[in-house]
């Protein structure tokens, strides 16, 4: 059994780091261990203005959003209302990961007692945030606040195939603190920084319809390396980049996706990254296991090489690699898209290697949508830098502008929540002053308007740009 603690006051922030918990309040676990099945370890909350925030373990590393199990929260937030959840009544809200569905248990469903009935919707109707998206042992969540939470009782309950495996005990949320406020200068630059640098996922068609929303960012965000990825081919950068700036388009990645990489400071493209080639066995597991849609674009893919770009920049004396990616899409833990995340990390990592050795590189920073919805291996190869002498690459630790969430990804009305998935990696001799997960959507007018933006981001990409500065460690 879990003990229950008093709430401390230390701000909860969902970004995959678990210090924040150590004072908050905990759950009771009513059901025993079952052996060999997937069980619930330890459950704990926070009630604050802010929303509910929930932290969950399980015994056995799962997607939370894409498991074989289906993960509920149970709200009781109304005496008299609700309606019957699996055995429990006078439910009134329940939030589903892995919800069932037609085709299998996938995303987030959020369900409202209404009348007799209840009534489905999305993670975005909760402002829903989540993390990590890649498998786990343990994922925190934000609810944003509505009424009703105050005094409301919350239960967490884990079920397989109409069964319940594993629950808490309800527990009685009490009143709302306080949040600890985070105060956060959007963009601010600190005086030692020596570079800054932007990456993004653009999302495709609609930089190359307009890329005056591009164009805007980079003009209010000042960027001395600006990596891109998934650009298809077309896009008119001179309306983007002033010939001041040196710009370096990837090969790599056929039409639809490329890396785009462009500097203040002068470029050369990394021969190695011309056409990053698939790993032997990634065009036999498409064979025999892809998906139609990846069977279809198996041929091209194996063509056009992985959608990754690397340029080198001479900074202060020393030699940069900077690479854009972006890798494949969907799937879980040990899905056959999650191997080929697999197999396209190690060619990127192996066009890496090879620049790294002909060039004498000095430090890498490396940037783009690795879509981590599966395991977290694609970025351990990413970051390996092993050899002697050799440290690993490390995360830029980028947050939202209201600093509770380092969110990169968000669709409004999606069966999936918004999570992390983008990344910007740097070397050791490269510290990260700061990082931010550049919302608009999460600025208040007066900042957006300083900015000289506008809430246009969104409607380019479903993915926020990463931004941090950087200083250089001689």
């Amino acid at each position: 059994m879990l003990l229950t603690v008093a709430a401390g006051q230390a701000q909860v922030v969902v970004d995959g780091e678990f210090d924040d918990w150590r004072m908050q309040a905990s759950l009771a676990e009513s059901f025993g261990d079952s052996a060999g099945a997937l069980d619930l370890g330890p459950v704990q909350w926070r009630l604050d203005t802010a929303g509910l925030w929930v932290s969950l373990a399980l015994d056995q590393p799962r997607n939370l959003q894409a498991m074989d199990h289906t993960l509920a929260l149970l709200l009781d937030t109304a005496p008299d209302s609700g309606l019957a959840y699996r055995g429990h009544s006078g439910v009134d809200r329940v939030i589903e990961y892995s919800a069932p569905r037609e085709q299998g248990l996938a995303g987030v469903t959020v369900l409202t007692a209404s009348g007799s009935e209840w009534r489905r919707g999305a993670a975005s109707d909760l402002d829903l945030r989540s993390s990590p998206t890649f498998a786990d042992t343990r994922f925190e969540l934000r609810i944003r606040a509505f009424d009703g939470l105050d005094g409301a009782s919350l239960r967490v309950l884990l079920s397989k195939d109409d069964k319940t495996i594993d629950q808490t005990d309800a527990v009685v949320l009490g009143a709302a603190s306080q949040p600890v406020q985070h105060v956060r200068p959007v963009l601010w630059r600190p005086g030692d920084a020596d570079l800054r640098v932007m990456s993004w996922n653009v999302g495709g068609e609609a930089v190359r319809r307009d890329p005056q929303p591009l164009a805007r960012l980079v003009a209010a965000v000042k960027p001395d390396v600006v990596l891109l990825d998934e650009v298809p081919t077309g896009v008119d950068f001179t309306r983007v980049f002033d010939d001041t700036w040196t710009v370096v388009y990837g090969t790599s990645g056929g039409s639809r996706q490329r890396g785009v990489i462009a500097s203040r400071l002068p470029l050369s493209p990394a021969p190695a990254f011309e056409t990053v080639k698939y790993p032997d066995g990634a065009t036999q597991l498409v064979r025999a296991n892809g998906t139609p849609f990846m069977r279809r674009d198996l041929r091209r893919a194996g063509a056009d090489g992985i959608s990754a770009a690397g340029a080198l920049l001479r900074f202060q004396g020393t030699p940069v690699l900077l690479v854009a990616l972006d890798l494949q899409c969907c799937g879980r833990l040990g899905s056959v898209q999650d191997r080929m995340r697999h197999y396209q990390a190690e060619g990127i990592r192996r066009a890496m290697a090879t620049t790294q050795q002909d060039f004498s590189v000095g430090h890498v920073l490396l940037g783009g949508d690795v879509n981590l919805v599966g395991s977290r291996r694609p970025l351990e190869i990413l970051a390996d830098q092993s050899g002697p002498g050799g440290s690993d690459l490390q995360p830029v630790a980028a947050l939202q502008p209201d600093g509770l969430a380092n969110v990169t990804w968000y669709r409004d009305g999606d069966i999936f929540p918004p999570g992390r998935l983008d990344f910007l990696l740097h070397s050791a001799g490269l510290q990260a002053l700061n990082g931010w997960v550049l919302d608009t959507g999460l600025m208040d007018a007066p900042t957006r308007a300083n900015l000289g933006l506008s809430l246009g981001l969104e409607s380019v990409s479903d993915h926020r740009p990463i931004v941090a500065d950087f200083k250089l460690e001689h």
